[in-house]
């Protein structure tokens, strides 16, 4: 069977549910609770900033050039980021995504796989224990290579 509960409304937190099973011989134990955070997905992030050198990239996990607000999570805890980059050299025009889970970073650095001379681009996902928001809009490329040093005398 199925129990569609209506009663979650802005401003209330978690409810807790339990379950009884019925049958002809009477009512079982009930089952533990589980809880139902009352909240949309956050909003979606806009298009995130890279940065990189010849060996690795760094992306700001920002939500619109700050970190997110309790606000835009809609009040709800935030779980963490999902990252999703390519390179857009490799030929193959897909998106590997990384999971970071640490809700008080601004920034993901990935110091292995960078390729000297690619460009890469990302979008970005927010994630709170409501679910994650739509992904952003994709990055502007970025170069991954070092500024020259300067020439000998």
């Amino acid at each position: 069977h199925t129990f569609v509960f209506r009663g979650c409304s802005a401003g209330q937190r978690t409810w807790y549910f339990r379950v009884v099973a019925v049958n002809p011989v009477g009512a079982g134990a009930p089952s533990h609770p589980v809880g139902m955070y009352c909240a949309p997905p956050p909003g979606r992030p806009n298009a995130p900033v890279l940065e990189a050198t010849a060996t690795s990239l760094s992306i700001k996990l920002w939500f619109r050039n700050a970190p997110p607000t309790l606000a835009q999570l809609e009040d709800a805890p935030a779980v963490g980021w999902r990252i999703l980059l390519d390179d857009v050299d490799d030929g193959e025009d897909a998106f590997q995504e990384t999971v970071v889970y640490d809700t008080t970073a601004t920034e993901y650095t990935f110091v292995s796989g960078i390729i000297t001379g690619h460009k890469y681009r990302a979008m970005l996902k927010v994630c709170t224990i409501v679910g994650c928001s739509e992904q952003s809009d994709i990055s502007a490329y970025t170069l991954a290579a070092s500024p020259a040093e300067a020439p000998s005398p």
